[in-house]
């Protein structure tokens, strides 16, 4: 296939393909890597249009608590598996530790920065939310 597409709708589809990743017990590296992706479109998208993303939105709660975290800490620690996932310029990349928590997170990161921008959720962007809501990030059985 060729053609023109949307960064958005490419966006749209990696959360899409991790959604259903996450609920058929696939791949979490994959799902990491694709919500990732997601994630980072959805959050350059924002910045340029000046829009504040959920990142943003976390550093600014946690400036509210009180917390002693820079932007730049706050970003570098909650992307540290996917950026993981993204180099592998020296020797001392090559080994990393992965957490399924991080994928599941790095998928919600990137379903709220896309409906940041303004687009609707899908129907399964919304099953997904909601189960996390009901029984947490990890799952065993979506029955």
């Amino acid at each position: 296939m060729k053609g023109r597409l949307a960064k958005v709708d490419a966006a749209k589809r990696q959360i899409q393909t991790a959604i259903d990743l996450y609920f058929v017990h696939g791949d979490m590296i994959s799902l990491m890597t694709l919500a990732g992706a997601a994630e980072e479109i959805c959050g350059n998208l924002l910045a340029r249009n000046n829009q504040k993303n959920v990142l943003t939105m976390m550093w600014e709660e946690a400036q509210k608590r009180g917390l002693p975290v820079s932007n730049k800490e706050l970003y570098t620690r909650a992307s540290e598996v996917r950026n993981a996932l993204k180099h592998a310029n020296q020797p001392a990349e090559d080994i990393f530790t992965f957490d399924d928590e991080a994928a599941v997170l790095m998928l919600i990161r990137a379903v709220v920065n896309f409906q940041l921008l303004g687009q609707p959720l899908t129907n399964e962007m919304e099953k997904f939310i909601v189960w996390v809501r009901t029984h947490g990030l990890l799952i065993r059985d979506a029955t």
